[in-house]
């Protein structure tokens, strides 16, 4: 097999499975104690994992059973969700991506794969060490519940930073008594409820429901970092795994797709316009003849025309998320990097556009919420000094308006300063004295010139004029057209209109 025959397969596959990825990074980073993400991330690894092994990537595969590995840990629950570990699979990701990208050019492997291998491996050392220790101290704590009594040896760990801990603790062992008969707890319950410090402790339990269903229930009544169940006579654990109402990996589906070059859907939109023209011809050729046959046949030609037309139109359409998904990470990214706090939304996302368009506004879209996080949205302390919630928010949003689409990044944050703007354009010799107050229209004018920007300092996101510019290049190309709103204080509105 010539693995250099599927590598645009490859690479297309490698791009689901990645998007799939951080989207589960994003929702695993806003609800930690939520275990659906993980068992996402693992999914989409594993197969990753499998796909570059096949396609003799091996560097790639050998990072991917890294990443595997410490998502086990976290599936299992013996490694803690933490900011510092959500960088790291974050750090990680991306450079599954990059060395994904390399493998199929033929490259070499990038540096920040080997970094962010060293960073897996650390992790995984430190979790190591942990586990030990820990399960030394658990081991002491329930020393005189182990070697007997009846039922099953439930061990808790709490999170380090558990609020209420001594409540956690009461409604973990009450949970544990709708399964069955807690009869022996270390230390004691009351010793337990008046806890102000993360806890490990352990009880017998008396059941017949299953380990893995024990350890779930203990595991969501909240600030849980590690349950484990046994018989007190070695471990006989079992991670917790998906319910078959959240296992979707097998689910059957009612749709059904396949993988399709987009230059084959040209050459049918080319013919279908030739059909066309000639249905127009054939129209001609019966009008005369009085055969009412022949009319009631190509009639009926006609409407299928039409209908093969419209279906051929529709199938270069795909939903908005197919592109838009990869935006959350760069708005949180974006973010993170100026010390902000964002709240960011995509509304319409399973809005059809054409999936040509879909593609070449990805770049115009990315720098007006680039533009939106850094010029927009004001740090936390001054939107609370203004009586505004710390978070900023950013909606992007997709929707049609007749044969049109209609994309548009709408912030509540700072407005654009059209004051600020009027005496930078004087600066530059772009307006005379006689301008005075800028309308809409000579707004967007400005600061969609090259090189113009009203930021002090160039920065990483502004700094060097582009942005605008290239959003307004990119759509022009394209045929569309940008509106923009601003309202000082209030933020900030721009539409692309194709």
């Amino acid at each position: 097999m010539d693995p250099r025959r599927y590598a645009d397969l490859f690479r297309s596959e490698s791009r689901v499975q990645l998007s799939e990825m951080n989207s589960a990074l994003l929702e695993l980073e806003s609800r930690p104690g939520d275990t659906q993400p993980v068992h996402v991330l693992f999914r989409a690894v594993h197969t990753l994992k499998g796909m570059s092994a096949s396609m003799g990537y091996d560097a790639v595969a050998a990072f991917a059973h890294e990443l595997e590995s410490l998502l086990d840990r976290v599936r299992a629950g013996t490694q803690g969700i933490s900011p510092e570990l959500m960088d790291v699979l974050f750090a990680a990701t991306d450079a599954l991506e990059a060395g994904i990208g390399r493998a199929v050019e033929g490259a070499s492997e990038p540096p920040a794969l080997a970094t962010a291998l060293a960073q897996l491996r650390r992790v995984g050392v430190e979790a190591a060490t942990r586990d030990a220790s820990t399960d030394l101290g658990a081991a002491a704590i329930a020393a005189h519940l182990v070697d007997e009594g009846p039922g099953v040896l439930v061990r808790v760990r709490q999170r380090a930073d558990t609020v209420f801990p001594g409540v956690r603790a009461f409604m973990a062992l009450q949970r544990a008594r709708t399964l069955g008969d807690v009869v022996a707890v270390s230390p004691p319950a009351a010793e337990l409820q008046a806890a102000e410090s993360a806890q490990a402790f352990a009880f017998r339990l008396v059941s017949t429901t299953p380990a893995v269903e024990i350890e779930a229930a203990i595991a969501s009544t909240g600030d849980v970092e590690h349950v484990e169940v046994s018989t007190g006579r070695g471990r006989q654990r079992a991670p917790m795994r998906l319910t078959p109402e959240q296992d979707t990996s097998t689910a059957a589906s009612g749709t059904r797709y396949v993988r399709i070059e987009l230059a084959r859907l040209d050459a049918m939109v080319n013919l279908i316009a030739e059909l066309a023209a000639a249905r127009g011809r054939l129209l001609q050729l019966a009008a005369g003849r009085g055969d009412a046959a022949l009319d009631e046949e190509i009639t009926r030609t006609s409407r299928l025309i039409s209908d093969l037309q419209a279906e051929v139109m529709a199938s270069r359409r795909v939903p908005a998320w197919h592109v838009f998904d990869r935006f959350p990470r760069l708005v949180r990214d974006a973010a993170r990097q100026l010390c902000k706090e964002i709240e960011f939304t995509v509304d319409g996302k399973d809005t059809e556009i054409d999936r040509f368009l879909l593609d070449e506004i990805g770049e115009p879209v990315m720098h007006l919420l680039r533009n939106a996080v850094d010029h927009g949205i004001e740090a936390p302390d001054v939107r609370e000094a203004l009586g505004k919630p710390r978070a900023g928010r950013v909606v992007l949003s997709v929707a049609r308006d007749g044969s049109a689409a209609l994309v548009r990044v709408h912030d509540d944050g700072r407005g654009i300063d059209r004051e600020r703007v009027l005496a930078r354009a004087r600066e530059l010799g772009l307006v005379g004295p006689e301008i005075t107050e800028l309308d809409g229209t000579t707004l967007l004018r400005l600061i969609a010139r090259p090189g113009f920007s009203t930021a002090p300092t160039v920065s990483g996101y502004s700094g060097r004029g582009v942005g605008v510019d290239a959003v307004q290049s990119r759509v022009r190309h394209l045929g569309g057209t940008v509106e923009l709103d601003s309202v000082p204080g209030r933020g900030t509105t721009i539409t692309l209109r194709f």
